[in-house]
């Protein structure tokens, strides 16, 4: 299986070194990663003008957006959500796997 690796760095200075697995039909591993990039500096930007913005808030506000997402491929609706189901789970997994580390700057 192919791994998107991908590092986050948090605004405490923690750093996770992320091995995210592809699906086998994957067409563009380099355009997932900017996809990925884009989505998370718009989360960022969001974040830093809506000062009660919560983490709850943010993980609904994607999940409404992955269902949104998932119902406008032209796929069986039962077959999108397993799929979304388990990509989920497979992504969640690698974060939760990944090695976290304190970064730091010279």
């Amino acid at each position: 299986m192919n791994l998107l690796c991908f590092t986050t760095i948090t605004s405490t200075g923690t750093s996770k070194e992320i091995e995210f697995p592809l699906h086998p039909e994957t067409k563009s591993p380099e355009l997932i990663s900017n996809i990925v990039t884009e989505l998370l500096n718009t989360i960022s930007e969001c974040v830093n003008k809506l000062e009660s913005c919560k983490d709850g808030d943010i993980l609904q506000a994607l999940s409404m957006v992955m269902a949104i997402r998932s119902r406008m491929v032209d796929i069986n609706p039962e077959h999108s959500h397993k799929l979304l189901q388990e990509l989920v789970n497979l992504h969640h997994q690698a974060v939760v796997d990944a090695k976290e580390q304190i970064a730091s700057r010279a």
